[in-house]
């Protein structure tokens, strides 16, 4: 199978194909972007040694496998249907991507983005290590585009309520409480994307339960 991405100013499309030219079924697109996930997550931690050296190059490449990432993320949250993705979709990514490429500062004051990551790395002021487990992260970072995804498809298919499960893991608070909400309209903004406003952030384990009935 292969992978062909074109992002247009104006339009944004990805095809899947296999080899016989046919298209593939959606499930096994969804199968294949966990295969892409695994591969860019280990290219991207792959690139640490290169960040390290100060080489630039490094932080373009590393730029375009968190673009892919939360691409194949998104791909996964429509359900593998490259049909549903919309022009909003990919707004959304794009504005994501914004946060994850550049230094900027988030709510609590600290310093974070790509630019800052590889700044300080090639300063000699990240080891080996916390790099590593820095660069997992911004890999993981695309379970937003996943949830983001997934939210807008149950919408458009007539899923009228949601909830946060919580899955197999030490919560922190703020996932407790979400969880605690139970079943809510799915266009209540109360319960925010799985990595958003909780301080697991991308170790988040929590998933959405989704229902076509109104239950609350």
């Amino acid at each position: 199978m292969k992978l062909v991405e074109r992002i247009g100013e104006t339009r944004n499309i990805i095809e899947l194909h296999e080899t016989n030219g046919s298209k593939a079924s959606s499930g096994k697109i969804v199968n294949l972007q966990d295969l892409l996930l695994d591969s860019y997550k280990q290219d991207l931690i792959g690139l640490a040694s290169k960040i390290q050296r100060g080489d630039v190059s490094a932080l373009k490449q590393a730029g375009e496998l968190v673009k892919k990432i939360h691409l194949s993320q998104l791909i996964k949250g429509r359900g593998g249907d490259f049909n549903a993705i919309t022009n909003k979709d990919f707004g959304v990514v794009g504005s994501v991507l914004k946060k994850q490429y550049y230094a900027g500062k988030g709510d609590d004051g600290k310093p974070y983005g790509l630019r800052h990551l590889f700044k300080e790395a090639s300063e000699g002021k990240v080891s080996d290590k916390q790099l590593a487990h820095r660069l997992s992260m911004y890999a993981d970072s695309g379970k937003l585009s996943f949830s983001n995804g997934e939210l807008e498809s149950r919408k458009e298919t007539g899923y009228k309520s949601k909830k946060r499960i919580l899955g197999v893991a030490e919560h922190c608070p703020d996932c407790v409480r979400y969880a605690s909400f139970g079943w809510i309209g799915i266009d209540d903004n109360s319960l925010p994307p799985i990595t958003v406003a909780c301080q697991c952030g991308v170790n988040c384990k929590c998933s959405f339960e989704y229902s076509r009935d109104i239950k609350y």
